[in-house]
C-alpha cells in the first residue's frame, strides 16, 4: 500500500516536472520567435538617425534646404548632352526658375552642355555661394562684368567663347576629320591593338591637317589611346556615310600605306578593309 502510494505521488511529481520544463521551452521559442519577429520589423523601417537623414520628409528640411527648393528649380526639363565644354566668363544676369520666381545675380560660367532646346550652364552663383546649373531658358538682362558689354544671345556668347579654347580646337578635328581618324585607327586595330608606331604614323597625319598644326602632340596620343574603337560592321557603315558626304579620301592615302609597312601578312582584315574603302568608292563615283 505505502509503495503504491509512493509509486503515484513520484508519478506526479515526474508529470509537474515535464509540464514545467515544457512550457519553460514553449516560453524560450516563443520568446525567440517574437525576437526574431521584432528584429525583421526594426529591419523594414529606418533606424531614427538615418530616418532623419536620408529620408527627410518635406517638413523636416532644414531652412538652408527649403531655401534652396524655393529658389533652384531652374532645370527646365530640357535634354542635354553628357559632355560638358569648358569656358571661362564673369556675367550679371536675371535669372526665372520654373516656379517664376526671378531675381539677379553674379555669376561665374566654368562649362555648359548643349541642348536642342536650350543649354544648361555649370558655373558658380555668387548670390546662393556655391556651384549650381542655369538653364538658358531661365536667363535674361545679360551683362559681361568684364567690359560692361550686354549679351543678347547667351547661347551665341558661350559658342564664341568657347571657339577662344583649346577644347574647342580639339572638338572640331573630330567634328571635321573624325571619319578618317576612325578608318586610320581601325586599320590599325586589326592586328589586336594600335602600338605606338600605329599612333605616330596617325598623329602625324593629325598634326598634317590644316588648323591642327598646333594640337599638343601629347594630348593627341592620349586620345588615340583612348579612342572607342569601331566593330567591323559598325566602321563599314561610317566609311558609306562618309563616302556620301563626299569627304576626301585621298586624305588618308599616305598614312594607310605607311601602316600598311608594319603589317603582317596574316593579319588579312587590314587589307580586306582596304580593299572595302576602294570598293566602296568605286561604286560610288561609277
Amino acid at each position: 500500500m505505502k509503495l503504491a502510494l509512493i509509486l503515484i505521488v513520484g508519478g506526479i511529481a515526474i508529470v509537474i516536472v515535464v509540464s514545467v520544463l515544457a512550457s519553460k521551452f514553449a516560453r524560450k521559442q516563443n520568446q525567440k520567435h517574437l525576437a526574431n519577429q521584432h528584429d525583421r520589423d526594426l529591419l523594414s523601417e529606418p533606424p531614427t538617425e538615418t530616418f532623419g537623414k536620408m529620408f527627410q520628409l518635406p517638413e523636416e528640411k532644414s531652412e538652408n534646404e527649403k531655401d534652396r527648393d524655393t529658389n533652384y528649380n531652374d532645370n527646365y526639363w530640357i535634354t542635354v548632352e553628357s559632355s560638358q565644354r569648358t569656358v571661362s566668363a564673369s556675367l550679371h544676369l536675371s535669372y526665372t526658375t520654373t516656379g517664376n520666381k526671378t531675381d539677379n545675380r553674379d555669376f561665374g560660367v566654368i562649362s555648359f552642355s548643349r541642348g536642342e532646346k536650350g543649354y544648361h550652364i555649370h558655373g558658380y552663383c555668387h548670390k546662393k555661394k556655391k556651384r549650381i546649373t542655369l538653364s538658358s531658358l531661365g536667363i535674361s538682362n545679360v551683362v559681361e562684368l568684364e567690359t560692361g558689354r550686354k549679351i543678347d544671345d547667351i547661347k551665341e556668347y558661350l559658342e564664341a567663347k568657347y571657339k577662344e579654347t583649346d577644347s574647342y580646337l580639339q572638338d572640331l578635328l573630330f567634328d571635321e576629320y573624325g571619319w578618317a581618324i576612325y578608318v586610320l585607327v581601325y586599320l590599325a586595330s586589326t592586328s589586336g591593338s594600335v602600338v605606338k608606331r600605329e599612333r605616330e604614323v596617325i598623329g602625324r597625319f593629325i598634326k598634317s591637317l590644316q588648323k591642327f598644326s598646333g594640337l599638343d602632340a601629347d594630348w593627341v596620343d592620349a586620345e588615340l589611346k583612348g579612342l572607342y574603337g569601331p566593330g567591323k560592321m559598325e566602321i563599314r557603315k561610317w566609311v558609306k556615310e562618309a563616302i556620301a558626304r563626299g569627304e576626301d579620301f585621298t586624305l588618308t592615302d599616305a598614312p594607310i600605306a605607311e601602316l600598311e609597312g608594319l603589317q603582317k601578312p596574316e593579319n588579312k582584315e587590314f587589307w580586306t578593309f582596304k580593299n572595302y574603302i576602294q570598293k566602296q568608292l568605286n561604286s560610288f563615283t561609277s
